[in-house]
């Protein structure tokens, strides 16, 4: 891909609506004579998987309108006081477009990246801060201390009407967020690898966002992290911070989960902080 679209082979195929799994058929099928009968199963099996997740993930970008791989011009934020079918208006669920098959789709192709090994790093976002996105497909729930209950209703837009609304508002669409994540997980975790242990084992989830809520709080920020980085971090556990630099945190995974390291890991968030920085032993397990 070039920064100005698609390249053109990827033009061409999609033009003739062809599979990328058509482009490696002959390798493929000259590959499956040199394996084992075994061998031969669970390459069909994984050819299944990556057919199923092309399919659901071409459905989805034909739902945004063909924008997916098209450069477009910059958005300007929309009026929340329009009405909800003015154009301009936030843009929600469709006959063409639904927030959840994406998210799934999304899984999908995180979880695969990771099976085979094809990146070792994803950065994904669910949502950003400033989205006027509608969450119209997601009932509005009242939460306690142990609990969540529906009231009935659909959520508001994520920004306007959820970070500006009611805590009950925002946490019912944070809900919702925090269960695609479960769900991410839960794939990662059915994943079987050769030394017993899961690939949610070997992976670490950072999941979080910049605001605390609809008060707008920004120092009071829930992160999770979710997985054992292969055995580096502590699972199952609730750690309360007073006060605690986020760039401690992003630091530690830095060095502990990938090794890193070099004059540009060292001064890594040093400008801002007015503290030294130190690792958070809390999380760690070695």
């Amino acid at each position: 891909m070039s920064g100005s679209g698609p390249d053109p082979e990827t033009l061409k195929r999609l033009a003739l609506n062809k599979s990328v799994l058509d482009a490696v058929i002959a390798n493929t099928n000259a590959t499956k004579l040199l394996l084992g009968a075994q061998d031969q199963s669970r390459l069909d099996e994984y050819l299944t998987a990556v057919r199923a997740v092309e399919v659901k993930a071409t459905q989805a970008s034909a739902g945004m309108g063909g924008l997916a791989c098209t450069p477009i011009a910059k958005p300007t934020l929309s009026d929340p006081s329009k009405p909800i079918n003015n154009d301009d208006y936030a843009r929600q669920n469709s006959a063409s477009y639904n927030k959840g098959t994406h998210a799934d789709v999304m899984n999908d192709l995180i979880v695969m990246a990771f099976t085979c090994d094809a990146t070792r790093v994803i950065s994904y976002m669910l949502e950003d801060e400033r989205s006027e996105f509608t969450y119209d497909h997601v009932v509005r729930r009242t939460f306690t201390q142990t609990a969540s209950t529906e009231v009935g209703g659909p959520c508001p837009a994520y920004h306007n009407g959820g970070q500006h609304g009611t805590q009950d508002d925002f946490a019912s669409i944070t809900w919702w967020n925090v269960g695609k994540v479960a769900e991410l997980c839960s794939k990662l975790d059915a994943i079987k690898e050769d030394n017993g242990q899961t690939l949610l084992d070997s992976t670490l989830v950072m999941f979080g966002g910049a605001m605390h809520g609809s008060n707008h709080s920004c120092n009071e920020l829930p992160m999770v992290l979710i997985g054992g980085g292969g055995g580096t971090f502590k699972t199952d556990q609730h750690v309360v911070f007073e006060k605690r630099w986020l760039r401690d945190l992003h630091h530690t995974v830095m060095t502990r989960m990938f090794g890193m390291s070099g004059p540009d890991v060292d001064s890594f968030g040093m400008g801002r902080a007015d503290q030294p920085r130190t690792e958070v032993k809390e999380i760690l397990a070695v």
